[in-house]
């Protein structure tokens, strides 16, 4: 226990007062809070930055779904008027000339930009048009009973003469898409997208019936617009950050799109309006929104944008860099900052410890602090800050320390005395009763009463050697069992009455027991081998005993073991010395194990180093 002490105390002082130990630690420690600090204020810096960012993309997105929506509205704004003044044409004017409407209608294209065909269907098959070319021209275009059911495109040359572009048998208006959208929703609307039929480019159209005055149908006015101008704006719009843009009817059917793919489902188009979404497509991550148009035609029409999270965030990574650049170059600053303190805070405590430990070393040899340590102490206790108090506070237990210590010692030596001296004495009087019992075993005539006395005098013998064994060790509470196993042997040897051919032989392991244990223990040793050399070897002249003291974790073993005869179950278990020896066990809280035969007996006793009460 008093090694243990002692051997941690050394640890501490060694920890305390090794060179740059504590400044290496309260720097490593600054440094690790510091850099703990830094790295959480990057990592919220750069969070922050993201949703900025990102926030930025919401809006952007939405923006451009407004203005997208705003362009529709423009967009549309010109057929639907152009249809609502041909069905009010129609109303005015009901009878009028199948062959004036595509010159009318001509007339309506050049004013209105925006509109490819301008068109009219009767319910009795008869179809009229006005359609702009690529190149900006107009043509007009007839069907029914004087072209003979064909739809006969034609213009006009310079000397006012018309001349047939094309001819498609077989037209009839009223199987046209956009006929029978009119005719299914009943008024003014848009039509489904659908082909042209002389250049297969996508279209919708303004269409609305046309009724007589008693409600029949008459027809369908239209006024058609290529999607491609509005493809080409949405396009436009969204490729500067590589987007999708489209614009859907009610039924979740693309009426234009800036590309065949999209991240757009038909689960998304149910969504609020104008609510930033977020989804996954193609491996990325998408900023979302879809917005309701809200425009003079009344459509269930929604505009969807969506862009790239990649394209707004990839800035980041040069940003992260430089931030983090920054924040290493702050963390850099502070921690030279933090070392010059420490340094300043580490030196007086470095010249402190190495003070305290010179006192320590001339204290465990017995010596006087040495004038350079006082000197020391005196310069580090001038200083006018808590150092300086410090070093004040241990010159002054140095001094205190000085004194108890060199008294304590003197104490201890006068007490070692007093204790090698009673250790002396009582060894010689149990050597005094040993001698005395000798005498008086030789003087005795019953050889039953020189027996006992001779075992008497071999247990005053045991005692006695245990104090002899503390003497000479100079260990004065333990008694180092190997050493007093191997003389308590030889004394046996010599105490023996049996036959010179018993052989003893005496294996021990290098074990410490305290006194109060070391005397019972010896006493079981003297009564085990005794009982051996008296009982083990009847009518034998050689033999062998063997004596092991074996230390099993924190419990000894002591085992007696001989190749005599065996021990008979008569005797086993009622002679003096078999009492003895289990009162002896008991007193070391141990456990007695007798195995005999024909090969011998071997006893062994087991018991704890250190007693539980």
């Amino acid at each position: 226990m008093h090694s243990r002490a002692e051997s941690g105390r050394s640890a501490l002082w060694a920890g305390l007062s090794g060179r740059g130990g504590f400044k290496r630690s309260l720097l490593a420690s600054f440094a690790a809070l510091f850099a703990c600090v830094f790295f959480i204020a990057w990592i919220v810096h750069l969070r922050g930055y993201r949703e900025a960012i990102l926030k930025t993309a919401d809006e952007l997105t939405l923006s451009y779904a407004s203005q997208i929506s705003g362009k529709l509205g423009q967009y549309l704004d010109g057929p639907l008027s152009l249809v609502k003044s041909n069905k009010v044409l129609f109303s005015t004017v009901p009878e009028m000339d199948i062959g004036r409407i595509p010159d009318l209608f001509a007339v309506d294209l050049a004013a209105f930009e925006a509109a490819d065909i301008i068109s009219v269907g009767f319910a009795d098959g008869e179809y009229a048009e006005a359609q702009r070319l690529a190149d900006g021209t107009i043509r007009r275009g007839r069907s029914g009973v004087r072209t003979g059911g064909a739809l006969s495109m034609y213009r006009f040359d310079a000397a006012g003469r018309i001349v047939e572009e094309s001819r498609r048998e077989g037209y009839d208006p009223r199987l046209r898409p956009w006929y029978l959208n009119a005719t299914e929703h009943g008024s003014l609307t848009f039509s489904e997208p659908y082909s042209y039929v002389s250049t297969g480019e996508r279209a919708i159209a303004a269409i609305e019936p046309l009724y007589f005055p008693d409600g029949t149908l008459r027809g369908v006015t239209s006024v058609t617009i290529r999607l491609s101008y509005l493809q080409d704006f949405i396009t436009s719009l969204t490729s500067a950050f590589a987007g999708h843009s489209a614009i859907l009817d009610e039924k979740g059917a693309v009426i234009a799109a800036s590309s065949a793919e999209s991240p757009f489902s038909p689960e998304m188009m149910g969504e609020k309006s104008g609510i930033p979404l977020r989804t996954s497509w193609a491996g990325k991550k998408w900023r979302l929104v879809v917005l309701e148009y809200d425009g003079k035609a009344e459509m269930e029409w929604k505009i969807a944008v969506a862009l790239p999270e990649e394209r707004f965030l990839a800035p980041m990574a040069k940003m992260r860099l430089q931030i983090g650049g920054v924040y290493a170059l702050a963390l850099l600053a502070f921690i030279a900052l933090s070392f010059l303190i420490i340094r300043s805070l580490a030196e007086p405590l470095r010249m402190l410890g190495d003070a305290v430990s010179s006192l320590k070393d001339d204290l465990g040899s017995g010596r006087s602090p040495a004038r350079r340590e006082r000197d020391l102490l005196a310069v580090i206790a001038g200083r006018r800050d808590e150092m300086g108090q410090l070093a004040g506070a241990f010159s002054r237990l140095s001094e205190d320390l000085t004194g108890s210590f060199h008294s304590l010692k003197q104490s201890v030596a006068e007490k070692e005395i007093l204790l090698k001296e009673v250790h002396h004495r009582v060894k010689n009087n149990l050597q005094v009763i040993s001698s005395l019992l000798s005498l008086r075993a030789d003087d005795a005539v019953d050889s039953a009463a020189r027996v006992s006395l001779e075992d008497m005098q071999e247990r005053v013998f045991a005692m006695a050697l245990v104090h002899e064994v503390i003497y000479s060790s100079g260990e004065f509470s333990a008694v180092p069992m190997d050493d007093y196993v191997s003389r308590l042997g030889g004394s046996l040897s010599a105490f023996d009455r049996s036959p010179n051919g018993i052989e003893l032989i005496i294996k021990a392991d290098k074990v410490v027991l305290p006194l109060e244990r070391a005397i019972p223990c010896a006493l079981v040793i003297v009564e085990l081998v005794s009982n051996a050399f008296k009982y083990a070897f009847t009518d034998r002249q050689r033999g062998q005993v063997a004596v092991t003291l074996s230390r099993i974790g924190e419990e000894l073993e002591l085992s007696v073991q001989d190749d005599g005869i065996g021990i008979h179950s008569a005797s086993s278990s009622g002679g003096t010395g078999t009492v003895i020896v289990k009162a002896l066990t008991d007193q070391l809280e141990g456990s007695i194990l007798t195995v005999t035969g024909q090969q011998g007996t071997n006893i062994t006793v087991r018991f704890p180093l250190i007693s539980a009460k």
